[in-house]
């Protein structure tokens, strides 16, 4: 965070989408197990574990498609989830597909690793379960699964929010470039000092996070277990649904 290089990186760089991920290292940690995944247009990004990864895993890649097997270059589950969820997506990944379909996609995907589970000599039942918070964009839609396949815990938490961008992206009171932002964009439009923390200034927005990332509780909603969010922005303006996951069986 401290690199003159990353900082000069993030201010030059702008986009509409931005995927950020701080991984607990469940295997090697290397360059290609960081996240979040690419398959060109569409990324990828898991908080959790698939419960007995090893032991499912060759039989995992067997269901992968040739493209998607291709693509894997690192050894983590959540590498694996995303190579499933493309597989059942489609091989055309320059193309923008609906929601509805990344949401069956990625319900396929968790349908196939709890088959394999329970194929395992060692299953028990019930299945020892898995946590699932998965997200994957196409760089204008969103999608999001709060998951578990257990009837007494909870995944991890995943909150929603669509007013926190505000204070994420301005420098906080006290700080010393508070009310110094440089933004050319902002000081043609007139939103500088006090009126930089506006909610005009930041623009309509969702942000989709494990935790609340501001003081405020208010500005943050709960997504509920095994509950999907989808999100998409015509012309700028956001439309989030929330949606029952539904595994087939």
């Amino acid at each position: 965070m401290t690199s003159v290089n990353f900082q000069s990186l993030c201010h030059n760089t702008s986009s509409r989408t931005v995927f950020a991920h701080v991984r607990m290292a469940t295997s090697e940690v290397q360059q290609f197990n960081s996240h979040p995944f690419a398959f060109d247009r569409h990324i990828f990004m898991h908080n959790g574990s698939v419960a007995n990864f090893r032991l499912i895993r060759r039989d995992l890649c067997a269901k992968l498609s040739p493209k998607a097997y291709a693509n894997v270059k690192g050894s983590t589950d959540s590498e694996h989830i995303a190579a499933l969820y493309m597989t059942h997506l489609g091989d055309d990944w320059k193309a923008q597909y609906k929601l509805e379909d990344m949401k069956r996609a990625l319900e396929s995907a968790i349908a196939d690793i709890i088959a394999l589970q329970k194929k395992l000599p060692n299953a028990t039942t019930p299945l020892e379960a898995s946590s699932l918070n998965l997200c994957t964009t196409d760089g204008e839609q969103l999608l999001a699964f709060r998951f578990r396949n257990s009837e007494v815990e909870q995944p991890p938490s995943l909150y929603y929010s669509t007013s926190a961008g505000v204070k994420l992206n301005r420098k906080y009171p006290g700080h010393p470039n508070y009310l110094n932002w440089e933004d050319p964009g902002d000081a043609v439009a007139g939103l500088v000092g006090d009126k930089e923390l506006s909610a005009e200034a930041h623009g309509n927005h969702v942000i989709v996070a494990s935790e609340p990332t501001t003081k405020d509780e208010k500005e943050w909603k709960l997504v509920l277990k095994n509950t999907a969010v989808l999100v998409d922005f015509p012309k700028g303006e956001n439309r989030i649904t929330l949606a029952d996951i539904i595994i087939p069986s």
